[in-house]
């Protein structure tokens, strides 16, 4: 993972997950030597086939066997790869746009990069002007047994999709939001023709001084997939015009999750700018039984996807719109009442704690009144519970009286989320820091659409002095993130001081909401 403004979404939350469901692998990419297996052909109901074994290592730099099929499984969960051959000629067939592998889409196809940090694979595909498709690499998520999205062992691919020209369609690093390394790019096609999909590692495109050291990736496998986007399944819900209005706005349906009662998938919002004024407007509810954990309060989340072709040069992400969507904002049903609010172009997602069995409005605004070629947007929905709440805001207050966090099970890390009234309010938390060398903090409040103001990190010693370099405060364009704090020797507690500076006159939210990590 490149080291973007933007921190970690997992870092910041307690918990979530990145919900998105693929069809079964078919065919596999041959390596510099033997052949990872083949992923299950699918059938026609329930999981996808077994993988097969990896192939024999090939003598002297030459392909060795490919490894046999997984048995037929249906449609679903991809089948595990198998694992690279031992390394052997540098050229695997693909690494070409003239060598580029077919794409059909609905179905993906496993490949490798080794090594990693140079090899790079084509694939195509054709589509037509305006259908809309969501192009998706899977690496540290592609093996089932595989608990960490950032494991550093697996590959942190990079998706670039070109036109037939070699003009720049779209580039992701890390998606939005960023809950793998694993890159998903929503797009829009301009015109009819081929397309071609380029999958790097992050230190053959960024180099490895930006990325994680590519001698600790150990699997090199990959599955790559192009599916279109057809909007007529729940919770996936494409703009009806007008929808200018609140009583014009088009609704938001979430997708349930089977067997999990309470439980929404993550919803996929789409529309075009259908001129340099437009605006959308959406109306949704929190659904009444969504389940969340007692400590802990429902939490809608917005991401819109960044526009614009991206730029290696500059490390931009882009979905190759025309246009960026600017400000988000979440309302009371009335639609006269800021709840929540961001301005999407310096990188702002909302996360707005909201009321179950309560109506709302959400306005998606353009930047600029140029109106373009292509101009599509896309921002994910996702709603759940956040992070554990503040219990001792009558008495955390002061430095004497902290409020103990405890880490959640199976954690590895504080949470925390509260409420500031800044003319009065200060909160004080306590963490465990014994044998740990350095701390990292994250905080949304500002930059997750909360109304406060110069929202401010401190960390003190337990008898109030301040710690080197433990001192941030939020704005609109720059996180609250302290990486890597230095702790002081024999220290094994800190506070943590939160206080905010002072309340937007149009924003009525308080919130905000932290994460902690100590290391060793």
């Amino acid at each position: 993972m490149r080291a973007f403004n933007k921190f970690s979404w997992v870092l910041l939350v307690a918990g979530g997950a990145f919900l998105a469901a693929l069809a079964a692998c078919g065919s596999d990419d041959s390596d510099d030597g033997g052949t990872g297996g083949t992923a299950g052909a699918a059938g026609t109901a329930g999981k996808a086939g077994a993988a097969g074994k990896a192939g024999a290592a090939g003598e002297a730099g030459a392909a060795g066997e490919a490894g046999a099929a997984g048995e037929a499984g249906a449609a679903g969960t991809a089948g595990t790869a198998g694992n690279a051959g031992a390394a052997g000629a540098a050229n695997d067939g693909n690494d070409t746009k003239a060598e580029a592998d077919e794409l059909t889409l609905g179905k993906a196809v496993q490949g490798t990069l080794n090594p990693a940090d140079k090899d790079a694979d084509w694939y195509k595909f054709t589509g037509t002007k305006g259908q809309v498709v969501m192009i998706t690499a899977l690496a540290k998520t592609l093996d089932e047994n595989n608990t960490d999205p950032f494991a550093p062992e697996y590959l942190d691919v990079v998706l670039q999709v070109q036109d037939a020209n070699g003009g720049e369609v779209a580039l992701q690093d890390d998606p939005s939001p960023r809950a793998s390394n694993d890159p998903s790019i929503l797009t829009v096609l301009p015109a009819d023709g081929d397309y071609y999909v380029n999958v790097s590692e992050c230190s053959k495109v960024y180099g490895e001084a930006s990325c994680a050291p590519v001698s600790g990736i150990t699997n090199l496998n990959y599955a790559v997939y192009v599916a279109e986007l057809t909007f007529t399944e729940a919770g996936s819900i494409k703009e009806a015009e007008p929808n200018d209005t609140s009583a014009t706005a088009t609704a938001i349906t979430y997708g349930p999750v089977d067997g999990q009662a309470g439980s929404y998938y993550m919803s996929v919002l789409h529309g075009v700018f259908g001129s340099g004024t437009d605006v959308e407007y959406f109306k949704f509810t929190v659904p009444a039984d969504l389940a969340v954990d007692a400590e802990t309060r429902p939490v809608i989340s917005f991401y819109p996807q960044l526009g614009g072709a991206g730029d290696i040069a500059q490390n931009l992400a882009g979905n190759g719109s025309t246009a960026m969507i600017g400000k988000l904002t979440v309302y009371d049903e009335a639609g006269t009442t800021i709840i929540a609010q961001v301005d999407s172009q310096s990188g702002s997602e909302i996360g707005v704690p909201l009321v179950k069995g309560t109506n709302y409005i959400a306005v998606i605004e353009r930047v600029g009144t140029a109106a373009g070629a292509n101009d599509f947007w896309f921002s994910y929905n996702s709603l759940g519970g956040g992070n554990p709440l503040e219990v001792s805001n009558a008495t955390n207050d002061v430095l004497t009286t902290p409020e103990e966090l405890q880490m959640p099970s199976g954690a590895s890390g504080y949470f925390v989320e509260g409420d500031i009234s800044p003319a009065t309010d200060i909160d004080h938390y306590s963490i465990d820091v014994a044998g740990a060398a350095t701390l990292s903090i994250a905080c949304g409040a500002q930059r997750s659409g909360s109304g406060l103001r110069n929202f401010k990190i401190e960390v003190l010693k337990e008898d109030g002095s301040a710690v080197t370099g433990g001192s941030i405060i939020e704005s609109a364009t720059e996180d609250a993130f302290l990486k890597d704090m230095a702790i002081p020797a024999s220290t094994t507690k800190l506070i943590v001081k939160l206080t905010a500076g002072s309340q937007d006159p149009n924003v009525t939210s308080t919130y905000y909401r932290c994460g902690m990590y100590a290391s060793k």
